[in-house]
């Protein structure tokens, strides 16, 4: 795990705890969350409850490589993760 990595899932997701339970409280069930800068999946994972499905976007491999980990340990089957640099303007996604 890199140094990046480790720091986003051990601080800053824990900072980041409390503003995202309240977005998660916002959130219909049912809804479909697409959550661009998903870093560790910390946001779309505590959401998957509510969700009938999501997509994490983030730039960063080790991150999105850590979240599938994770989304694969806690069986989060209505989540899915992608690893796309959505700035560079060369990109096309289909959702099906």
């Amino acid at each position: 795990m890199s140094v990046k990595v480790w720091l986003k899932s051990r601080v800053a997701d824990r900072v980041l705890s409390p503003v995202r339970e309240e977005l998660i409280e916002l959130i219909e069930p049912g809804a479909t969350l697409l959550d661009i800068g998903s870093g560790t999946g910390d946001l779309i994972f505590r959401s998957a409850p509510k969700l009938a499905k999501g997509l994490g976007i983030d730039s960063d491999n080790g991150m999105i490589n850590y979240a599938e980990e994770k989304r694969r340990k806690e069986g989060v089957g209505t989540v899915k993760l992608a690893c796309i640099d959505v700035r560079d303007g060369e990109w096309i996604l289909f959702l099906h």
